[in-house]
């Protein structure tokens, strides 16, 4: 059973109401647990549109840095850690083959984050997080920004996380022609719909003070 904050986190609603009869036509194939994934994805993929809408705004890689503190204490304050992170390992699977990878490159970083080694994880989670990483070039993201000069297209969400390291690093080495590529590759997401209530709370903007604050309760949480 996900945290009560997990479940704010994917924004967990209550499901339409179904005809008896199809209601159990369906339990025969479907769970709970796939109901709550399907949508916890759904609410990912309009979350990753509308960030990418918002790209480049004001505070945008804080907000970027903050949401893997937001999914770590999600996981260490649950009562079964294991279990929501199963939950999550699952929506990074999901996100990234049905192509939302910003929600996968997210909490794939958080997933393998070392606030976690403590957490007994499925057998070959670490592989598959590590293989993951290495098809998005992480830490550079060179591979992931270059993907998307062949995959145009609004059905592919890029990791807005990963284009916002890869053009702050080519700004340090002064790479300024990769840093235009990038925010051309972006241009076309900027017609994407803006919803600022579509994105999850994973992205909530928060303060310096407050930063520090959640990265001192993680910190407690590990102990």
């Amino acid at each position: 059973m996900l945290s009560t904050e997990g479940r704010k986190l994917f924004c967990f609603g209550l499901q339409q109401p179904q005809s008896c009869l199809k209601r159990v036509f369906r339990n025969l194939f479907h769970t709970d647990y796939d109901d709550q994934l399907h949508h916890a994805l759904d609410k990912c993929r309009k979350s990753s549109k509308s960030l990418c809408a918002q790209f480049g705004t004001l505070h945008f890689e804080h907000r970027m840095d903050t949401s893997i503190l937001h999914a770590l204490k999600v996981i260490l304050s649950s009562k079964k850690p294991l279990r929501t992170y199963r939950f999550f390992l699952d929506i990074v699977k999901q996100s990234h083959r049905h192509h939302d990878h910003q929600t996968a490159n997210v909490l794939c970083l958080a997933l393998s984050n070392d606030a976690l080694n403590h957490i007994k994880k499925p057998k070959n989670a670490d592989e598959y997080l590590t293989r993951m990483k290495k098809e998005y070039g992480y830490p550079s993201y060179d591979k992931h920004v270059h993907y998307f000069d062949k995959a145009r297209t609004q059905h592919v969400i890029p990791s807005v996380f990963a284009f916002s390291k890869f053009i702050k690093r080519k700004h340090f080495v002064n790479r300024l022609d990769d840093v235009g590529f990038a925010l051309q590759l972006m241009e076309i997401y900027k017609y994407l719909k803006i919803d600022e209530q579509d994105v999850l709370p994973l992205y909530k903007l928060i303060d310096r003070q407050e930063t520090r604050q959640l990265k001192n309760e993680i910190n407690r949480l590990t102990v």
